[in-house]
């Protein structure tokens, strides 16, 4: 099946559709994850670990870590051929990965390991028992390059027989290898020219144009924040300087940014033509240069959604994640579209505001807490740790409560402890409300998911599989109601998890043990209509994997199917 024709914004019924009432709700296709469905779809360790920097096999598929322990073989197409095993051990610089014949090699935290081509899926990578400190992408004759300060070494993989190559560098970082053979060691941001094992001094070495640079096709391509590249010449000299992302360098002007790449870790130039970059995250990247522009341009992305604490879905069909969006239209492979003002940060459950508008808090640069407020396109970052505001990292849901002259911002933990914050109509932060009091009934709920606010003004959470609906007392909130059932039929009960979002006069409920999503009216009763083969997980357009965060707006929801790593587009009709 060709995967990007079979779900661009065509409904698509299939047995996933299930008509309790008067409306079925049936898919309309995949974003976020290239391999769309069945054996294709990408599948990325748990666990966030920067990528390898690519490397590419006679057969032309590409290869990345994705995850902590996975090492990913994909097509240029974006579909899944095999994973297997590494060790979850991270150098967050210095790892790197390349194939020397028949061997994937690999550079973990000092460390070489090696994999056969031919090695099964889900095989485990093996030790060479060789140290070092950095890893040429580029191999010559089946053998490897390494270096660390004592010197450059030539290896083969499959005999473990080593050649000087030449002299070793104090805090080396970077090695690559000229189609001449001139070696280039980058140590201390500044790049080492070797030729016949032996330093040139005939203007080397010269400043680092930026991160892990490479020579391909006689130009230099380096990397830097904002998913930056630059272009140098042969002798280092800008041609023209950045050629994608967001550090200006010597362009002074906008070229797009990469949610997916932010850090670009290698690049590769394929056979087709297009370029590969490789995300800091291990996510992958196709690019087309415009020659003209002399600039590159997003094709396609290689990659998945293993994680979403926030989404998000507009009036006009975009789907964000709070640091990137999609069209409703866009393809499983299309790339993310920059949502430039939340660099550095992940936000937690979206809590639409009107208009478009979303606010969260979030986590920015590893602990530092944030209060976002924005658009797909355009986030703001409106308090941070300067309002003397602290975020727990375990933030689970959070919802947006309308007073009479402001917005109070609930955000709730796993375990239920809540916070408040005063914003302003239009989103400006105006103070720290504090803890906020949810009194609940016997027992108490130990996993909370998610929140949402109804029209009226009520609370709802989702929390060990049951809705608690809270009614205001005063300065509190105290609960009212909870429930889980809504017959006597055994289909007609929620699992032991659930994630809810509130959208005009529905309520929308992912239940992901029994992997499905169904609309409710919020009146009560039963459900409107549901999506998903109860209690039969699947990775086709018909089924579910453990559904969680969801995000609905008008006819359209949007739904993170966890277990697949994807996001669902469903409408009701």
């Amino acid at each position: 099946m060709n995967i990007r024709s079979a779900c661009v914004g065509t409904v698509i019924l299939l047995a996933g559709v299930l008509q309790l009432g008067a409306a079925e709700l049936s898919c309309s296709g995949v974003l976020g994850n290239s391999g769309g469905q069945g054996p294709a779809l990408l599948r990325h360790g748990q666990g966030s670990a920067r990528g390898l920097g690519l490397a590419a096999d006679r057969f032309g598929c590409l290869w990345d870590r994705a995850g902590k322990g996975v090492l990913i073989r994909c097509t240029p197409d974006g579909r899944m051929v095999a994973r297997y095993r590494i060790p979850d051990r991270e150098d967050h610089y210095r790892d790197r990965i390349a194939i020397a014949g028949d061997r994937v090699v690999l550079l973990l935290r000092g460390e070489l390991w090696t994999l056969p081509l031919d090695a099964p899926a889900d095989s485990e990578a093996t030790s060479l028992g060789i140290q070092a400190e950095a890893l040429a992408p580029t191999t010559v004759k089946g053998r490897v390059l390494v270096g660390d300060h004592q010197g450059l070494t030539w290896i083969d993989p499959a005999s473990g027989a080593k050649e000087a190559a030449g002299p070793g560098y104090k805090g080396i970082q970077d090695i690559d290898v000229a189609s001449d053979g001139t070696i280039y060691a980058t140590a201390e941001w500044k790049i080492h020219a070797v030729r016949d094992g032996k330093d040139l001094a005939d203007g080397w070495p010269k400043p680092a144009p930026g991160e892990k640079p490479q020579l391909i096709d006689g130009f230099w391509y380096s990397h830097g924040w904002h998913s930056t590249i630059k272009r140098h010449d042969a002798s280092l000299a800008p041609a023209p300087g950045v050629v994608l992302g967001g550090n200006s360098g010597s362009f002074i002007g906008h070229v797009d940014e990469s949610p997916d790449i932010v850090n670009g870790r290698g690049m590769l130039h394929l056979a087709d033509g297009e370029w590969a970059v490789g995300g800091f995250s291990g996510g992958i990247c196709l690019l087309g240069w415009d020659g003209g522009k002399r600039q590159f341009a997003l094709l396609r992305r290689i990659g998945a959604v293993p994680e979403a604490s926030a989404l998000g879905l507009d009036g006009q069909g975009r789907v964000t994640l709070g640091y990137g969006w999609w069209n409703w239209s866009d393809t499983p492979d299309a790339p993310l579209r920059e949502g430039p003002g939340t660099s550095g940060g992940r936000l937690h459950q979206l809590a639409p505001l009107g208009g478009g508008r979303f606010a969260s808090t979030g986590i920015q640069y590893g602990d530092q807490p944030r209060i976002g407020v924005g658009k797909p396109e355009q986030w703001r970052f409106v308090a941070s740790q300067e309002q003397k505001i602290t975020v727990p990292g375990d933030v689970s849901g959070v919802a947006a409560v309308p007073g009479k002259d402001d917005i109070t911002l609930i955000a709730v933990t796993r375990a239920g402890k809540a916070t408040g914050f005063a914003l302003a109509p239009d989103g400006g932060f105006r103070g720290v409300v504090g803890e906020v009091a949810l009194t609940t009934a016997v027992p108490a709920p130990a996993a909370w998911t998610s929140l949402a606010v109804d029209p009226q003004g009520r609370l709802l959470a989702a929390a060990d599989g049951q809705i608690l609906i809270f009614e205001r007392a005063g300065e509190a909130w105290q609960e009212t109601r909870r429930w889980r059932t809504w017959s006597d039929a055994p289909a007609d009960g929620f699992g032991a998890a659930v994630w809810i979002q509130v959208d005009g006069d529905r309520l929308w409920v992912a239940d992901r043990d029994r992997h499905r999503v169904l609309c409710f009216p919020l009146a009560g009763g039963k459900p409107l209509a549901s999506f998903g083969t109860i209690d039969q997980r699947g990775d086709d357009l018909g089924h579910l994997d453990a559904p969680q965060m969801l995000a609905p707006n008008g006819d359209r929801c949007v739904v993170h199917d966890a277990g697949n790593q994807r996001l669902i587009k469903l409408i009701l009709h």
